[in-house]
């Protein structure tokens, strides 16, 4: 199965799903030792917590330094070619933000039940858009304005979200995705 990563920006709270690719392999590992209790740290790496965006640990790192990974990085995989422009561009957006990464060993800062969950926003790249439960994507890239709208999105695609076992994050999103809705109006 393996371990899925994604790239994100503090201060923007945008993130790219990365999947299996960690970008900087020393952070990668450090992230994963981290996760894992371990003390095997790579040096240049601290993980970290911010609870002002997650209860879970998150290996913060620089524009510069993911640059100077992807300098002469000749990608091993397809998709990881196909993600490399929306990757570059994601860090010369946020080149002077607070940037880290984080994976699924524990919770994405944007999971269900995070303190900012509905706050963020995924950038879309190729593959596996996880936006579709987040309010910013709902309304920015697939265009809701109105609950219903959602909730026919849903049933097409994503039925089983609409489950009685789902209700409160269903509920949650609901009244996040409506008071985002509101203030754009």
């Amino acid at each position: 199965m393996g371990t899925d990563y994604a790239i994100a920006c503090r201060d923007c709270l945008e993130f790219i799903d990365l999947h299996k690719w960690s970008i900087h392999e020393e952070a990668g590992r450090c992230l994963v030792a981290a996760h894992n209790l371990s003390h095997d740290h790579q040096k240049s790496f601290t993980p970290q917590r911010i609870p002002s965006i997650s209860n879970q640990l998150v290996v913060p790192i620089t524009a510069q330094q993911l640059r100077d990974c992807l300098g002469d990085f000749v990608p091993c995989q397809p998709y990881i070619e196909e993600l490399l422009p929306f990757v570059r561009d994601f860090i010369v957006s946020h080149q002077d933000h607070f940037l880290f990464l984080s994976c699924d060993i524990g919770e994405y800062p944007w999971d269900f039940g995070e303190p900012r969950c509905f706050d963020w926003r995924e950038i879309q790249a190729k593959f596996n858009h996880n936006g579709q439960f987040l309010p910013k994507n709902l309304i920015q890239d697939f265009g809701f304005r109105h609950w219903e709208e959602v909730l026919e999105y849903y049933l097409k695609h994503k039925s089983w979200f609409l489950s009685e076992q789902m209700r409160d994050d269903l509920e949650a999103l609901k009244q996040a995705f409506e008071q985002e809705v509101s203030a754009i109006d």
